[in-house]
């Protein structure tokens, strides 16, 4: 059994007062899975009206993705393991810089190096 003085840190952000709940990422999600990168060879993939987010665009603006540099067309989207990650889910970074974290602030498609999740609805985005 857990010491309950462990759920009690010392260092608390501003606001929280409760224990800690101890819980597993994979409990919080409702879907979570890497993107997919179209074809880079097919021109009729690119240049579409989904936004398609990169480890570029994530490094750039933060905390918060409001708009990416790539697009893809359906047809990109459909020929690819990408997806449409729904807006305001938390994405994660798993190749090159791994471990920035974001939230979408719209619908997008991903690279493979980015692992986005879909929370469940009683989980908070805010970290």
């Amino acid at each position: 059994m857990m010491n309950k003085k462990r759920l009690i840190p010392k260092l608390r952000f501003s606001g929280f007062n409760d224990e800690w709940d101890n819980v597993k990422l994979g409990d919080l999600i409702k879907e979570g899975k890497a993107g997919g990168t179209p074809k880079s060879s097919n021109p009729d993939y690119y240049d579409g009206d989904i936004p398609f987010l990169s480890i570029k665009d994530m490094t750039s603006q933060g905390k918060y993705i409001n708009y990416t540099e790539k697009t893809i067309t359906k047809w990109g989207l459909d020929n690819s393991s990408a997806w449409i990650i729904p807006k305001n889910s938390l994405l994660y970074s798993i190749y090159a810089s791994v471990g920035f974290v974001a939230i979408n602030r719209k619908d997008i498609a991903t690279s493979q190096a980015i692992y986005g999740m879909i929370l469940k609805d009683n989980v908070s985005l805010e970290y």
